[in-house]
């Protein structure tokens, strides 16, 4: 019973969060993010390093040593369905699901897509956030 109003707070939390976000806080607004896509949408990203990289939602970094650039890959994850939706990418140019950009050490990269359903014309508009550190 514990466990039900802790996760009941846990969500009422982060709804007043979702409301209160501004572009410029990347880690509210990649809460926001998972919380406002209820069309089951989201924008994850990742710094390629040459490791193994995963997908983050709404957030990524990375420290990549002596680096002077790095590709920040953004991803928006359920829109597979072929020739349903069309995006519009804000700071990244793509017209496709995915939006590679060239990103500079210790700045952050808030990178936004409109995510619109051609058979509904819903439109959802979501957001993330890139940085990397050089290692001075």
């Amino acid at each position: 019973m514990k466990q039900n109003f802790a996760s009941l707070a846990l969500v009422g939390a982060l709804s007043l969060i979702s409301n209160q976000t501004q572009a410029s806080e990347p880690v509210s607004a990649a809460v926001a993010n998972s919380i406002s896509s209820s069309n089951g949408l989201t924008l994850s990203c990742y710094v390629d390093t040459p490791a193994y990289d995963q997908y983050a939602e709404g957030y990524c970094d990375a420290l990549i040593y002596n680096a002077k650039t790095a590709k920040a890959v953004f991803q928006v994850f359920g829109s597979e369905q072929a020739g349903r939706y069309t995006y519009a990418w804000t700071n990244c140019t793509s017209t496709s699901s995915q939006c590679v950009k060239t990103i500079y050490p210790f700045r952050f990269y808030n990178i936004s897509v409109v995510v619109t359903d051609t058979y509904t014309g819903t439109k959802t508009t979501l957001t993330a956030t890139a940085n990397f550190e050089d290692g001075r």
